[in-house]
């Protein structure tokens, strides 16, 4: 569950607050929004080469992603 969530302010910064009950199990993200983040990393990674690790964030004002860095991935987890 997510407790706390990142809201932006008039002045430009961001606000941690508590998320209210019942959002804390809610996913942030729509399956459309899922399904055309993949997109986003399955057409990066075959830019690059190689399996990356991205950084992102989603702008609910535009309901764009933005993507801030790729870079390649060093260490793959293994199940247990």
């Amino acid at each position: 569950s997510k407790l706390t969530r990142r809201v932006p302010q008039d002045n430009g910064k961001l606000k941690t607050t508590f998320n209210p009950r019942p959002l804390r199990n809610i996913p942030c993200l729509t399956e459309k929004q899922l399904h055309r983040l993949m997109e986003i990393g399955k057409k990066i990674e075959q830019d690059y080469g190689y399996p990356v690790d991205v950084e992102w964030s989603y702008d609910t004002k535009t309901n764009k992603f933005y993507v801030f860095q790729a870079r390649p991935i060093t260490h793959k987890f293994t199940s247990i």
